[in-house]
């Protein structure tokens, strides 16, 4: 990573990507925390440069780097909001619609994780060359679905 900073620059892009990927080595390797620092760091940088789809990005990692729903709501929630007024960033609202919707069901609240599912399909839907997306989505609403029916 280093390398990778002497190689950035002043490019502002360039250190967005670097905090991102710090970020999601530390949440992979186990230190949500130190992410998170990272990735709201990465999202300051990215809006202040106007570089809304790595903001978005920054947000969708922020939402799935907390240790609780509420807080995952949050970030979601602004997340969301950031892509309704930055259109380079409304890619976002179906991952984080998804993740939250995962979030919910680990939690074991099927009803709420359906209603994110569903939310999240209806996001990918509107792009319909994203096909994989699409498959994902629907495959979520119907997991919600079978365990509702138990």
């Amino acid at each position: 990573m280093q390398q990778a900073e002497v190689l950035a620059g002043t490019s502002e892009v360039a250190k967005v990507r670097i905090d991102l990927e710090r970020g999601r080595k530390l949440r992979s390797s186990g230190d949500p925390a130190a992410a998170l620092e990272l990735f709201e760091a990465a999202f300051v940088r990215a809006s202040d440069d106007g570089q809304d789809f790595l903001a978005g990005d920054a947000l969708h990692m922020c939402a799935i780097s907390v240790d609780n729903l509420d807080a995952a709501e949050q970030w979601t929630e602004r997340g969301l909001e950031f892509g309704e007024r930055r259109p380079a960033a409304a890619y976002w609202a179906g991952p984080l619609l998804n993740n939250l919707g995962w979030a919910y069901y680990d939690a074991g609240d099927h009803r709420r994780a359906l209603e994110l599912f569903e939310q999240a399909l209806e996001v990918r839907l509107r792009d319909p060359a994203n096909e994989t997306a699409i498959a994902f989505a629907q495959e979520a609403v119907e997991t919600a679905r079978q365990a509702l029916a138990y």
